[in-house]
């Protein structure tokens, strides 16, 4: 709160007052950041509070609504090419429209046998949800578990229920359950800490990882990923292209599943990998956050200007 010149919470007003005091208070660019998602409340955003209105960040697609004039996003996540599957103008941000910033990671030590890892196992990981696996790209997580010798799968606990679907769903692409290891719920900061006993992150095919990936890349844990057809399918293709690694996109299935078998067969690729991740860490754009606020700060101005002179909209490059 102190960041800002005025901080309201509206979580308890209605749709009606929350509108008043926006358009009481004077603001010029209301940002959505929910989208489609839980918590959204676009009956807010349909009384027009505010003479620009624009999405960015929680949903990364287009919104479908008349009343989001723009779409922040960047090249990857939205090409202007896909225009026509899109409500809003769009605005591409340079490098990536994703807010990262330089985790705090915990001092506390993990090592394999405390997370239940066999010690010389080469571990695939993938921290996301389980509703964002799909059977297609969790048959070929399962291949690879039978082609590189002494792997496992390194998952997030989740519920009991997916647990249990996930095991039968391995054992009947011929894996020994035992072959996926689950992770209890640790802080964020713990979390960080013990990612970096993974040796290579595996992202999702229709929904890739947003803050899963960063913090799996912040670790120094390389991500395969797949560039897909929908902007949630592009999530690794954009973290990766702003972190300068874009050696680890696909675009099919089988590079996919090429690429994660040639760096669990190539110790020395891998290690590479990881070290290009650490030292780009500090350097590539994804986790430079007060580049990202200057970026956003210019669209904003460009926003304002196209409205003040000729109050219509745009598509922006900033």
């Amino acid at each position: 709160k102190k960041e800002f010149d005025g901080f309201t919470d509206i979580t308890y007003l209605s749709h009606e007052d929350a509108a008043e005091k926006i358009i009481s208070d004077e603001i010029n660019i209301l940002i959505d950041l929910a989208g489609h998602t839980r918590g959204c409340r676009y009956e807010i955003f349909a009384l027009r509070p505010a003479p620009i209105q624009a999405h960015w960040l929680g949903f990364s697609s287009t919104t479908g609504a008349k009343f989001i004039d723009y779409l922040i996003t960047d090249k990857v996540q939205n090409p202007i090419e896909e225009e026509k599957f899109i409500t809003e103008k769009i605005v591409h941000l340079p490098h990536t429209f994703m807010a990262t910033s330089i985790p705090k990671v915990s001092k506390k030590q993990f090592n394999r046998k405390s997370q239940n890892l066999p010690e010389d196992a080469f571990v695939f990981t993938n921290f996301n949800s389980h509703y964002k696996f799909y059977p297609s790209m969790f048959s070929i997580w399962m291949r690879l578990l039978k082609i590189v010798p002494d792997s496992v799968l390194w998952l997030l606990e989740g519920s009991i229920s997916s647990r249990k679907n996930l095991t039968i769903e391995a054992e009947k692409r011929g894996v020994n359950k035992d072959k996926l290891i689950f992770a209890k719920s640790l802080p964020h900061d713990e979390h960080l800490s013990r990612l970096s006993l993974a040796d290579l992150s595996l992202d999702n095919q229709f929904h890739g990882g947003g803050v899963t990936s960063t913090d799996t890349l912040w670790a120094g844990v390389p991500l395969v990923t797949l560039f897909g057809d929908s902007p949630p399918s592009r999530n690794g293709a954009t973290i990766l292209t702003a972190l300068e690694v874009p050696e680890l996109i696909t675009y099919s299935l089988r590079e996919y599943e090429e690429k994660a078998l040639y760096y669990a067969k190539n110790k020395n690729e891998l290690i590479k990998i990881k070290q290009k991740i650490l030292d780009k860490r500090y350097t590539a754009p994804l986790f430079d956050n007060s580049k990202l606020a200057k970026n956003l700060e210019k669209s904003f101005i460009k926003m304002w200007e196209l409205y003040s002179q000729q109050k219509k909209t745009k598509h922006i490059i900033v």
